[in-house]
């Protein structure tokens, strides 16, 4: 379909390809990037698995409602992984708006609208780039609210409003870039916390875990947000929030 529709995209493979290397494994269903890993590395042979040529770029996702006819692009976020020495691909966090030109980004848009249309979405739904100059790669398509859903959300109408009536076929006819910046990220914990103490949480965290959770190393703690005026600042404010986070998990491990 993506070459029908002129797409550039990386060669996909349902079988490992006899010189894995410059490939990556794939877990179907798979989020996160938890589940990425290099191909010499898979041994899979139930047909969970698929493989994806490696290519080079940004990562970009495009944040998109759609009516089963019609695409409306919300806006465009940089993602970026947190790896580990055995998930090397798993997932970070995200911040809009993402460095694109404005030839690049009408190329992202352009493709969005074909594959939705082909495709019949309709309510949110992202899609995967990689983005190097004005060059892109589609790796997925995501068929669902996705992990950028709070980074879009603003004061105004409230974007599951909006997927709703995008599902019944009332789609918003503009684009709505949201003023300012914004950025999400996940704070994994670097060691096991057999009992998570009472915490005195700020309102830049969500998805907070109960006192007393047992966390294990390398599971996710919480979600920070940030914003900013540009990118880049509300990028290094999650960051510095990420550590303050783990700053606390530390002293509970005291």
């Amino acid at each position: 379909m993506c070459a029908d529709l002129s797409i550039p995209f990386p060669k996909i493979s349902l079988s490992k390809p006899s010189t894995p290397t410059g490939w990556l494994a794939k877990r179907k269903g798979g989020a996160g990037g938890t589940h990425i890993k290099p191909a010499s590395q898979s041994r899979n042979t139930g047909g969970e698995v698929y493989y994806q040529r490696k290519v080079s770029g940004t990562p970009i996702a495009a944040f998109f409602l759609a009516d089963g006819e019609r695409a409306a692009i919300l806006g465009f976020s940089a993602q970026w992984s947190s790896p580990t020495p055995r998930q090397p691909y798993r997932y970070g966090g995200a911040v809009r708006p993402a460095p694109l030109a404005p030839r690049t980004a009408d190329s992202l848009s352009a493709a969005v609208h074909r594959i939705a249309t082909a495709m019949s979405l309709v309510g949110l739904n992202s899609a995967d780039f990689l983005v190097d100059g004005e060059r892109f790669w589609l790796l997925e398509i995501n068929p669902r609210p996705g992990a950028t859903l709070d980074i879009f959300e603003t004061t105004d109408e409230s974007l599951f409003a909006q997927h709703m009536a995008a599902c019944a076929g009332k789609l918003v006819t503009a684009s709505r870039h949201p003023s300012g910046a914004k950025a999400a990220e996940i704070v994994c914990a670097e060691d096991d916390i057999p009992s998570l103490p009472v915490l005195d949480w700020p309102d830049w965290t969500t998805d907070r875990p109960l006192p007393g959770s047992t966390i294990k190393a390398g599971e996710p703690v919480c979600t920070v947000h940030a914003c900013s005026l540009v990118a880049a600042g509300a990028r290094a404010l999650a960051e510095k929030r990420r550590e303050t986070v783990l700053s606390w998990t530390r002293a509970s491990n005291l």
